[in-house]
Protein backbone atom coordinates (compact mmCIF):
# COMPACT_ATOMS: atom_id res chain seq x y z
CA UNK A 1 0.00 0.00 0.00
CA UNK A 2 2.71 2.40 0.86
CA UNK A 3 5.44 1.36 -2.33
CA UNK A 4 8.56 3.22 -1.36
CA UNK A 5 12.00 2.49 -3.06
CA UNK A 6 14.39 1.10 -1.37
CA UNK A 7 16.80 3.94 -1.55
CA UNK A 8 13.88 6.26 0.35
CA UNK A 9 13.82 2.98 3.43
CA UNK A 10 17.48 3.75 3.43
CA UNK A 11 17.46 7.32 3.62
CA UNK A 12 14.59 7.43 6.36
CA UNK A 13 16.63 4.61 8.47
CA UNK A 14 19.50 6.88 8.02
CA UNK A 15 18.10 9.94 9.59
CA UNK A 16 17.30 7.38 12.81
CA UNK A 17 21.18 6.85 12.54
CA UNK A 18 20.56 3.18 11.35
CA UNK A 19 23.23 3.00 8.27
CA UNK A 20 22.68 -0.01 5.81
CA UNK A 21 23.61 -0.97 3.13
CA UNK A 22 20.99 -1.20 0.03
CA UNK A 23 22.00 -4.93 -0.31
CA UNK A 24 21.29 -5.84 3.25
CA UNK A 25 18.03 -4.01 2.70
CA UNK A 26 17.61 -6.60 -0.85
CA UNK A 27 18.02 -9.30 0.99
CA UNK A 28 15.37 -8.76 3.62
CA UNK A 29 12.89 -8.25 1.40
CA UNK A 30 13.64 -10.99 -0.53
CA UNK A 31 13.75 -13.45 2.06
CA UNK A 32 10.34 -11.59 3.78
CA UNK A 33 9.02 -12.12 0.12
CA UNK A 34 10.25 -16.25 0.16
CA UNK A 35 8.63 -16.84 3.21
CA UNK A 36 5.45 -15.06 2.11
CA UNK A 37 5.01 -16.81 -0.70
CA UNK A 38 3.17 -19.58 0.74
CA UNK A 39 0.43 -17.36 2.00
CA UNK A 40 0.06 -15.39 -1.50
CA UNK A 41 -0.03 -19.04 -2.98
CA UNK A 42 -3.04 -20.15 -0.71
CA UNK A 43 -4.36 -16.77 -1.30
CA UNK A 44 -3.93 -17.02 -4.98
CA UNK A 45 -6.33 -20.04 -5.20
CA UNK A 46 -8.66 -18.93 -2.94
CA UNK A 47 -9.51 -16.00 -5.08
CA UNK A 48 -9.18 -18.27 -8.45
CA UNK A 49 -11.59 -20.57 -7.13
CA UNK A 50 -14.39 -17.67 -6.97
CA UNK A 51 -17.28 -18.05 -9.51
CA UNK A 52 -17.51 -14.06 -10.06
CA UNK A 53 -14.16 -12.42 -10.26
CA UNK A 54 -13.12 -8.53 -11.83
CA UNK A 55 -9.68 -8.32 -13.41
CA UNK A 56 -7.69 -5.18 -14.41
CA UNK A 57 -4.44 -4.32 -15.22
CA UNK A 58 -2.23 -1.15 -14.62
CA UNK A 59 1.63 -0.27 -15.43
CA UNK A 60 4.56 -0.52 -13.00
CA UNK A 61 8.09 1.00 -13.78
CA UNK A 62 10.83 -2.05 -12.83
CA UNK A 63 14.56 -1.51 -13.27
CA UNK A 64 16.39 -3.41 -16.28
CA UNK A 65 18.58 -5.85 -15.67
CA UNK A 66 20.68 -5.69 -18.67
CA UNK A 67 20.61 -1.95 -19.11
CA UNK A 68 21.46 0.00 -15.36
CA UNK A 69 19.96 3.03 -14.22
CA UNK A 70 17.02 1.78 -17.39
CA UNK A 71 13.84 0.87 -16.47
CA UNK A 72 10.83 -0.86 -18.72
CA UNK A 73 7.05 -1.21 -18.55
CA UNK A 74 5.66 -4.16 -16.45
CA UNK A 75 2.41 -4.97 -15.72
CA UNK A 76 0.34 -5.72 -12.15
CA UNK A 77 -2.67 -7.81 -13.05
CA UNK A 78 -4.92 -7.23 -10.38
CA UNK A 79 -7.65 -9.96 -9.29
CA UNK A 80 -10.75 -9.01 -7.19
CA UNK A 81 -12.69 -10.98 -5.29
CA UNK A 82 -16.26 -8.28 -5.08
CA UNK A 83 -18.17 -10.60 -2.33
CA UNK A 84 -15.77 -12.15 -0.34
CA UNK A 85 -13.51 -8.74 -0.62
CA UNK A 86 -9.94 -10.67 -1.91
CA UNK A 87 -7.76 -9.89 -3.48
CA UNK A 88 -4.42 -11.00 -5.33
CA UNK A 89 -1.58 -9.07 -7.45
CA UNK A 90 0.12 -10.86 -10.25
CA UNK A 91 3.82 -9.67 -11.73
CA UNK A 92 3.49 -9.82 -15.44
CA UNK A 93 6.42 -8.41 -18.46
CA UNK A 94 3.42 -7.14 -20.33
CA UNK A 95 0.14 -7.14 -21.66
CA UNK A 96 -0.63 -9.97 -24.01
CA UNK A 97 -3.89 -11.85 -23.38
CA UNK A 98 -2.03 -15.43 -22.57
CA UNK A 99 -1.65 -14.11 -19.07
CA UNK A 100 -5.27 -13.97 -18.04
CA UNK A 101 -5.80 -16.80 -20.16
CA UNK A 102 -3.11 -18.60 -18.35
CA UNK A 103 -4.31 -17.79 -14.70
CA UNK A 104 -8.01 -17.98 -15.48
CA UNK A 105 -7.43 -21.17 -17.07
CA UNK A 106 -9.46 -23.08 -14.49
CA UNK A 107 -12.09 -20.16 -13.82
CA UNK A 108 -16.22 -21.04 -14.49
CA UNK A 109 -18.03 -18.18 -14.14
CA UNK A 110 -18.74 -14.18 -14.36
CA UNK A 111 -15.91 -12.54 -15.34
CA UNK A 112 -15.47 -8.28 -14.91
CA UNK A 113 -13.24 -6.14 -16.84
CA UNK A 114 -12.92 -2.69 -18.93
CA UNK A 115 -13.15 -3.07 -22.86
CA UNK A 116 -9.41 -4.45 -23.15
CA UNK A 117 -9.72 -7.39 -25.51
CA UNK A 118 -6.91 -9.67 -23.89
CA UNK A 119 -9.67 -10.56 -21.89
CA UNK A 120 -11.63 -11.33 -25.12
CA UNK A 121 -10.08 -15.01 -25.22
CA UNK A 122 -11.29 -16.37 -21.35
CA UNK A 123 -14.72 -14.82 -22.08
CA UNK A 124 -15.32 -16.80 -25.08
CA UNK A 125 -15.02 -19.77 -23.47
CA UNK A 126 -18.64 -21.06 -22.50
CA UNK A 127 -18.48 -21.83 -19.21
CA UNK A 128 -17.20 -18.14 -18.63
CA UNK A 129 -19.94 -15.11 -18.74
CA UNK A 130 -18.25 -11.58 -19.52
CA UNK A 131 -19.25 -8.07 -17.83
CA UNK A 132 -18.46 -4.87 -18.63
CA UNK A 133 -17.96 -1.81 -16.44
CA UNK A 134 -20.18 1.78 -16.25
CA UNK A 135 -17.17 3.45 -14.50
CA UNK A 136 -14.53 2.76 -17.80
CA UNK A 137 -17.61 4.40 -19.58
CA UNK A 138 -17.92 6.84 -17.29
CA UNK A 139 -14.47 7.83 -17.86
CA UNK A 140 -14.53 7.88 -21.71
CA UNK A 141 -17.25 10.73 -21.38
CA UNK A 142 -15.49 12.44 -18.69
CA UNK A 143 -12.45 12.86 -20.96
CA UNK A 144 -15.10 13.85 -23.71
CA UNK A 145 -16.01 16.92 -21.96
CA UNK A 146 -13.97 19.49 -23.68
CA UNK A 147 -14.74 17.97 -27.01
CA UNK A 148 -18.72 18.18 -27.01
CA UNK A 149 -19.68 19.22 -23.69
CA UNK A 150 -23.20 19.02 -24.15
CA UNK A 151 -23.80 15.16 -25.14
CA UNK A 152 -20.72 14.69 -22.81
CA UNK A 153 -23.01 15.96 -19.78
CA UNK A 154 -25.89 14.40 -21.09
CA UNK A 155 -24.46 10.99 -20.87
CA UNK A 156 -22.62 11.97 -17.41
CA UNK A 157 -26.15 12.34 -15.56
CA UNK A 158 -27.44 9.54 -16.69
CA UNK A 159 -24.72 7.08 -15.71
CA UNK A 160 -25.18 8.93 -12.42
CA UNK A 161 -28.87 7.56 -12.18
CA UNK A 162 -27.55 4.56 -12.54
CA UNK A 163 -24.77 4.88 -9.56
CA UNK A 164 -27.59 6.27 -7.23
CA UNK A 165 -29.65 3.50 -7.74
CA UNK A 166 -27.06 1.30 -6.57
CA UNK A 167 -26.03 3.16 -3.92
CA UNK A 168 -29.48 3.39 -2.62
CA UNK A 169 -29.65 -0.38 -3.03
CA UNK A 170 -26.49 -1.00 -0.85
CA UNK A 171 -27.23 2.09 1.87
CA UNK A 172 -30.86 -0.29 2.37
CA UNK A 173 -29.24 -3.28 2.71
CA UNK A 174 -30.88 -4.80 0.35
CA UNK A 175 -30.45 -8.79 -0.35
CA UNK A 176 -29.67 -9.68 -3.45
CA UNK A 177 -32.93 -10.91 -4.90
CA UNK A 178 -34.33 -7.54 -3.64
CA UNK A 179 -31.59 -5.81 -5.48
CA UNK A 180 -32.48 -7.56 -8.41
CA UNK A 181 -35.97 -6.28 -8.25
CA UNK A 182 -35.43 -3.01 -7.13
CA UNK A 183 -32.80 -2.55 -10.52
CA UNK A 184 -35.68 -3.72 -12.83
CA UNK A 185 -38.03 -1.03 -11.11
CA UNK A 186 -35.49 1.86 -11.74
CA UNK A 187 -32.48 0.84 -14.14
CA UNK A 188 -34.56 -0.82 -17.00
CA UNK A 189 -36.23 2.31 -18.38
CA UNK A 190 -32.91 4.86 -17.92
CA UNK A 191 -30.62 1.76 -19.39
CA UNK A 192 -33.18 1.78 -22.69
CA UNK A 193 -33.05 5.73 -22.43
CA UNK A 194 -29.48 5.35 -22.86
CA UNK A 195 -29.04 3.10 -25.85
CA UNK A 196 -31.47 5.12 -27.90
CA UNK A 197 -29.11 8.10 -26.92
CA UNK A 198 -26.71 6.36 -28.26
CA UNK A 199 -27.44 5.03 -31.82
CA UNK A 200 -29.27 8.41 -32.30
CA UNK A 201 -25.77 10.15 -31.88
CA UNK A 202 -23.40 8.37 -33.24
CA UNK A 203 -24.12 8.76 -36.79
CA UNK A 204 -23.90 12.92 -35.50
CA UNK A 205 -20.73 13.06 -34.24
CA UNK A 206 -17.40 12.66 -35.66
CA UNK A 207 -16.34 8.85 -35.34
CA UNK A 208 -12.24 9.83 -34.21
CA UNK A 209 -13.85 12.08 -31.67
CA UNK A 210 -13.79 11.87 -28.43
CA UNK A 211 -16.98 11.66 -27.85
CA UNK A 212 -17.41 9.62 -30.65
CA UNK A 213 -14.90 6.69 -29.61
CA UNK A 214 -16.48 7.19 -26.18
CA UNK A 215 -20.10 6.00 -27.71
CA UNK A 216 -18.41 3.46 -30.27
CA UNK A 217 -16.68 1.91 -26.49
CA UNK A 218 -20.06 1.97 -25.13
CA UNK A 219 -22.22 0.70 -27.74
CA UNK A 220 -19.29 -2.20 -28.56
CA UNK A 221 -19.42 -3.32 -24.74
CA UNK A 222 -23.73 -2.77 -24.46
CA UNK A 223 -24.76 -6.41 -23.98
CA UNK A 224 -21.66 -6.69 -21.02
CA UNK A 225 -22.26 -3.37 -19.96
CA UNK A 226 -26.22 -4.20 -19.46
CA UNK A 227 -25.77 -7.81 -17.46
CA UNK A 228 -25.11 -7.58 -14.16
CA UNK A 229 -29.10 -6.65 -14.43
CA UNK A 230 -29.51 -10.15 -14.74
CA UNK A 231 -28.66 -11.02 -10.96
CA UNK A 232 -28.84 -9.01 -7.89
CA UNK A 233 -24.95 -10.10 -6.95
CA UNK A 234 -23.32 -8.82 -10.03
CA UNK A 235 -22.21 -5.55 -9.42
CA UNK A 236 -22.57 -1.85 -12.12
CA UNK A 237 -18.65 -1.35 -11.65
CA UNK A 238 -15.37 -2.96 -10.88
CA UNK A 239 -13.96 -1.75 -7.29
Amino acid sequence: MDHLPIYRIRRQLKRSRVDLAESTINDWLKAVADMLEPLYNIQRARILSKDYLMVDETTIRVLDKNKKGKTHTGYHWVYYDPLGEGVFFEYQTGRNSKFPAETLKDFKGHLQTDGYAGYNEVGRRVDVIQLACFAHVRRKFDAAKNNDTKRASWMLKHIRYLYLVEARARDGGLSYEERYDFRQRHSVRQLDNIRRWLIENKAEVLPRSSIGKAIDYTLNLWNRLIRYMDDGVLRLITI
